[in-house]
């Protein structure tokens, strides 16, 4: 399965601090891409959204085989509940998608990150729309 991935990542306005990050699991039947903003306006939360990354796609690559979307929403759920309280103010915003072999995608998200398809020749086409 043929996957290509580019990440890109702008920084916010309102502080010089940039808390994005992107984590990707590839394995031969599906690939898991998670990228996390943790929010400036609250402690550790670079720190969180680092760990969410790793540790969601550490346990990918060792899942068993053809798990459904249902199974990494609850995965991720239990490894926010952990993280959560060792860095009790932090949070972020994420989007996870779930691209397996001749299956459709599942995209999903929570606050302000985006999913969009980039053409050099053209702006990118945003399909999930950011929060205002």
């Amino acid at each position: 399965m043929a996957v290509e991935i580019s990440w890109r990542s702008r920084q916010g306005r309102r502080t010089d601090a940039n808390q994005d990050y992107c984590g990707v699991a590839l394995r031969p039947d599906a690939v898991l891409c998670v990228v996390l903003d943790g929010s400036t306006a609250r402690q550790q939360s670079g720190e969180l959204v680092r760990l969410i990354a790793r540790d969601l796609t550490d346990w990918f690559i060792l899942a068993k085989k053809g798990m459904a979307a249902d199974d990494v929403i609850n995965q991720l759920h239990e490894i926010h509940k952990v993280r959560s309280k060792e860095l009790h103010w932090a949070s972020a915003s994420y989007l996870v998608a779930l691209i397996e072999h001749e299956r459709p995608t599942h995209i999903f998200y929570a606050g302000d990150c985006l999913v969009g398809r980039f053409d050099a020749k053209a702006p990118i086409e945003w399909l999930i729309r950011g929060v205002s």
